[in-house]
């Protein structure tokens, strides 16, 4: 065994040697770190619990489905998430029809309405902040539709007693969950606040009856202030009061009047949440402003505005879209074809070249021979050269090359 030899066989050992202990260290690392790490919940992580529900879901809905805008509705518990989406979205027509239009689950719900996908999310999974969470939603948002909506839902009898801060966090969770949208809808994702249980407050009913449910949002300001935004938005019922005041009993106008009287302070109360939306004295936040606001009660058609109404147009663009991506898709698919078969029987016909050209030289060889020439070596070593070049031929007929050239072939 040569030196060389011997020290190629050294290194290799070596390198086997190092990787062996590189393993056992990280196993032992990994033992030693579940060892110390506090003990799990039981159950399915997030992430298998979510592709569970979403999993089956997409697989079932038609294809046309696929391009329907997506509305990821969020909210504390009991804040009227599910009614909302009960009262505007017609996802039982769909179930009607066998379409598979709703999966429920404790942490996340999906929807499938006539023109809309809608993602319902927990409570704890809004204000799960782990990478798990963050893994799963991520997984789950590859599958949005051509544009994303985010309706924020709120409680309007605890507004007003809700901390501020709490309102801030809960800002901040919102713009972390769009964070984790496609990037293809990150930057045009309307926020909507979406104000429920408005029912239990007194007036709210007639007020409601004398806009009538056709009315749309509350149009937000995204750099106003709180009160004088307020005060603006109240204004744009002036003319409704005045209706009212002559098509309403005395006692339904003061009920509606003292309702009108309240608005302000709830849309006030909003100011820190707006405020954190649009990432207010955080310099390096991403800024979601809310750009309408929404009010809805536990009574059927009793609201302002649907803040699940989407832009139906987005779904013939998206289709539109797919198909010249199929396409093009297609072009650059039958041009690399086109291309590599192209090459190939350059190749092919570069090697029937060289067989004729082996050929023309064993003739040559063969009459120079005729006239007395002792040339056997060099016959022997052109009929060799002929054989390889001839099997080189026959070596690149693949595909359907074999009926390609055939009158080159035959000469």
């Amino acid at each position: 065994m040569s030196e060389s030899t011997l020290r190629i066989i050294l290194i290799i050992a070596l390198v086997i040697v190092v990787l062996a202990a590189i393993v056992v260290a990280i196993v032992w690392w990994r033992r030693k770190r579940a060892a110390v790490a506090p003990p799990r919940a039981s159950g399915p992580a997030i992430g298998e619990q979510l592709r569970k529900l979403w999993q089956p879901f997409y697989r079932h809905i038609p294809a046309r489905a696929l391009h329907f805008p997506t509305i990821v509705v969020v909210g504390d518990a009991g804040v009227g998430k599910t009614h909302s989406v009960g009262c505007h979205v017609d996802w039982r027509g769909q179930s009607h029809q066998f379409l598979p239009s709703v999966d429920h689950g404790a942490a996340l719900q999906l929807y499938l309405g006539p023109e809309v996908v809608v993602h319902e999310l927990s409570a704890p999974l809004l204000h799960d902040v782990s990478g798990d969470a963050k893994r799963a939603l991520q997984t789950l948002w590859r599958n949005m539709g051509p544009s994303a909506t985010l309706v924020l839902a709120l409680d309007a009898r605890t507004l007003l007693t809700t901390p501020p801060a709490a309102l801030r966090e809960l800002a901040q969770l919102v713009r972390g969950k769009i964070g984790l949208f496609p990037a293809r809808c990150r930057a045009s994702t309307e926020v909507r606040v979406y104000l429920g249980h408005l029912d239990q407050i007194e007036g709210y009913e007639e007020f409601a009856a004398a806009i009538g449910s056709s009315h749309g949002p509350l149009e937000l300001d995204p750099s106003g202030e709180g009160p004088s935004d307020a005060e603006r938005l109240v204004e744009a019922f002036d003319a409704h009061l005045a209706h009212a005041l002559t098509h309403r009993s005395g006692e339904e106008f003061d009920r509606m009047v003292g309702f009108y009287a309240v608005l302000p302070k709830l849309i006030a109360g909003l100011t820190p949440l707006l405020e954190g939306l649009r990432g207010k004295d955080e310099p390096f936040a991403d800024r979601h402003p809310a750009r309408r606001l929404y009010l809805g009660s536990s009574v059927p058609r009793s609201h302002v505005g649907n803040p699940y109404k989407v832009d139906s147009s987005q779904i013939a663009g998206s289709l539109r879209r797919q198909r010249r991506r199929g396409l093009r898709g297609g072009l650059v698919l039958a041009t690399s074809l086109s291309a590599v078969a192209g090459g190939l029987l350059y190749w092919h016909a570069q090697r029937i070249e060289a067989a004729a050209d082996e050929v023309e030289k064993f003739r040559q060889l063969a009459v120079f021979d005729a006239d007395g020439g002792d040339l056997d070596d060099n016959e022997e070593a052109a009929t060799e050269a002929v054989a390889r070049a001839f099997s080189a031929m026959h070596d690149s007929e693949i595909l359907w090359f074999e009926r390609t050239f055939e009158a080159d072939k035959r000469e």
